[in-house]
């Protein structure tokens, strides 16, 4: 039931351990991201992961972490003007985000007996026409943003 909250009818989850989905092909083609070429999209099962993103730009993506951990280092790349969406999920997992110094940084995460905490060094010289927008959930997981 945990999973159907946070994952939902994306990932095939009815909250009774079925499987809607009986194509697993299809499973990738319900993400929002996968028609978008700059997207980024990493899903860690039981696994761990580190990821450098190093395009000139980075235009969102989700990040789904269940028993695992994913480290996403972003301090090579940078923000469209704008909103840009980062959908992060841990369940049993963590995700830590690796942020530039100067970036303008939001979090609007669900928690349910875990958390996502914000460790950055705060400066003064922050670029607002640009802001990176982290929603999502920690279910027994959590989360951290570094710079």
């Amino acid at each position: 039931m945990i999973l159907s909250r946070v994952f939902g009818p994306k990932w095939g989850f009815n909250g009774f351990g079925e499987n809607h989905h009986h194509h697993h092909h299809h499973h990738y083609s319900h993400s929002k991201y996968a028609g978008n070429p700059g997207g980024f999209s990493k899903n860690s099962v039981f696994g761990a992961g580190e990821h450098i993103v190093l395009e000139p730009e980075f235009k969102g993506g989700e990040l789904n972490a269940v028993f695992g951990g994913i480290t996403l280092d972003l301090r090579k790349t940078n923000l469209p003007e704008g909103e840009t969406r980062l959908d992060v999920n841990a369940v049993f997992g963590g995700i830590t985000i690796l942020v530039p110094n100067d970036w303008l940084v939001e979090t609007h995460l669900d928690a349910v007996f875990g958390g996502f905490e914000d460790k950055r060094f705060k400066i003064d010289t922050i670029d607002a026409s640009r802001k990176l927008v982290i929603t999502g959930a920690c279910v027994f997981g959590g989360g951290e943003l570094r710079n």
